[in-house]
């Protein structure tokens, strides 16, 4: 099941600093797609946040994790598709529980 109306801002973290932040935006569809590129090897954790859902406020959050190899810099896009499915089906769930989704 694909969630519009979707209220959400992504952050990448290394090492407990931030290294990219979106301003928060809006999704109608449901999907997004965020791009950044990864400059260093390292481990990185990516927080989507989720603050609205159908015009009322939440607020939940997915935490991912990701090792960059120093051989390769792989493009976040890759990555924001399954990030954000994976994200979005944990507030589902997390909703259905507190019958936010009725």
């Amino acid at each position: 099941m694909l969630l519009s109306d979707i209220d959400y801002k992504v952050t990448i973290a290394r090492a407990n600093q931030t290294v990219y932040e979106t301003k928060p935006s809006h999704s109608l569809e449901g999907t997004a797609k965020v791009k950044y590129s990864f400059t260093s090897p390292g481990s990185y954790e990516i927080i989507v946040s989720v603050t609205g859902m159908n015009s009322k406020q939440i607020s939940d959050n997915a935490p991912f994790f990701l090792n960059v190899g120093s051989s390769t810099v792989p493009e976040f896009g890759l990555f924001a598709p399954l990030v954000f499915v994976l994200a979005v089906s944990g507030i589902v769930a997390s909703a259905l529980k507190t019958r936010l989704l009725v």
